[in-house]
Parts: C-alpha cells; structure tokens; sequence
C-alpha cells in the first residue's frame, strides 16, 4: 500500500473525530489527550522539530533513535496520535466514531509495519531494537 494512502487515511480519520465532536475531552478523559500531547512533545525533543515527518519513509540522513520514548516504544508518535483521538472517542462515543477510530487504528499499524520494513533494509541494527521494545504499548504491544 502507497504511503500517500496510509497518510491520507490517517488524517481523514483525524478530521472526521475532530469535527464530529469536542476537541477538549471529558474531565474523567482529559488526561488522554494530556498523555498524547507529553508524549509527542517528548519524542520531537528526542528526534528533533525538523526531522518529524507524517510519511512513514526514513529520510536520506536519519539515524535510528532508541532513546527518549524510543527506549520503549518504536512508534511514540502514533501512540500519541491514537491516545488524543482516543479522548475525543470517549467523550462522545458513538458507533460511526468508534468505527472511525478503529480504522485509524488499523491504519497506524499498517503504517508502522511498512515503516519498519523499510527500517529493517536500512538500518541492520533495527532487527534487535524490534526485539526488546514493543509497537505501541510498553510491555504490551
């Protein structure tokens, strides 16, 4: 699958919950989007500003980051991504938008398997990175 599609599905998905209902969560929710938001701020410090991209494909002069979020998760930005829109799931769920989220969710994995696979060809130590870190979730995914 084009990476333009992967992109394109992930943002669609985005908007359709951004416009569908309230961009700040529910109180008892708030702290999603609090998570998503510390956890992107920390994996662009770590990467730096100008080497975060939305495509999945390594740029010519990247270097592989294990530090930082990276310790524990190789994809810290889509676990951001999934956290926030997660807030605004919970504070007004219904089944179109449970379905949206779903399908971003499918679309990061997606999107992160293909990353890594071109990670995999570029970088010959990125096999034992996979190995001790997890996709998304610390110790579990």
């Amino acid at each position: 699958m084009k990476s333009s599609v992967l992109v394109a599905v992930q943002l669609a998905a985005i908007i359709y919950l951004a416009l569908t209902g309230y961009l700040i969560a529910a109180p008892q929710w708030v702290w999603l989007q609090i998570a998503g938001i510390v956890l992107t701020l920390w994996a662009v410090a770590v990467v730096g500003p100008r080497r975060v991209k939305i495509a999945p494909e390594p740029a010519r002069d990247m270097r592989l980051v294990t530090r930082g979020p990276y310790r524990f998760i190789r994809h810290p930005m889509y676990t951001a991504v999934l956290l926030f829109t997660l807030g605004w799931l919970t504070t007004q769920p219904n089944f179109s938008r449970l379905i949206v989220w779903l399908i971003l969710l499918a679309d990061l994995i997606l999107k992160a398997e293909y990353e890594e696979s071109l990670l995999l060809r570029r970088f010959p130590e990125y096999r034992a990175y996979r190995q001790h870190t997890k996709r998304f979730l610390p110790f579990v995914y």
